[in-house]
């Protein structure tokens, strides 16, 4: 008589590999990551800088009003709108309410996940002192999810805080992202 087994052998489970077949879709399952544009400021100011009065000129066409000059990516993020971060207060869940059963919703703040290599220098966002935040952008896409060309922007979100999530060996698996809406 042979020996069967019911359960499956162990594995080690690669909680990247899951994290890229949940943003992408697999076999059974759609994606949910969708494109955006991150802006990241350089700490160099723009030669439109205004030192005497510490602003830029908002009518620059190089740095588009931001004094800083940049850097633009695409990137592949899961947006989860109306809250905040839990780990950090510069975008906290504003607070539970117990008679909703989810609390109160802040339509001007959202949550974002990014993939482990989204941000290389992601120590830059946990220095109070920096100059600026750095920009995500939501971009326009058609009836099948693909980006219009040229690209359109449809939404502007300040990055208020990034924290990496670690896990096996102390890699990085994602980052979470608390955003602030801005006018576009």
């Amino acid at each position: 008589m042979q020996r069967r087994s019911y359960y499956p052998a162990n594995q080690v489970l690669n909680l990247r590999d899951e994290l890229t077949s949940l943003f992408y879709g697999d076999e059974s399952n759609p994606g949910i990551a969708q494109t955006v544009l991150i802006r990241r400021l350089l700490d160099q100011h723009c030669a439109c800088w205004y030192a005497s009065n510490g602003s830029p000129n908002s009518a620059c066409q190089y740095c588009q009003g931001e004094g800083f000059l940049f850097v633009e990516t695409l990137n592949n993020v899961y947006i989860a709108r109306n809250f905040g971060s839990v780990l950090n207060p510069a975008s906290v869940i504003n607070r539970q309410e117990f008679l909703a059963q989810y609390g109160l919703t802040d339509e001007n703040r959202a949550l974002c996940i990014a993939e482990h290599d989204c941000f290389p220098n992601y120590e830059r966002y946990l220095k109070p002192e920096h100059p600026s935040y750095d920009k995500l952008y939501e971009l326009k896409v058609d009836d099948d999810g693909v980006l219009v060309q040229p690209v359109v922007r449809t939404a502007k979100w300040k990055l208020r805080s990034v924290t990496p999530h670690r896990g096996d060996g102390s890699q990085i698996i994602y980052f979470e992202v608390g955003c602030e809406k801005e006018n576009l």
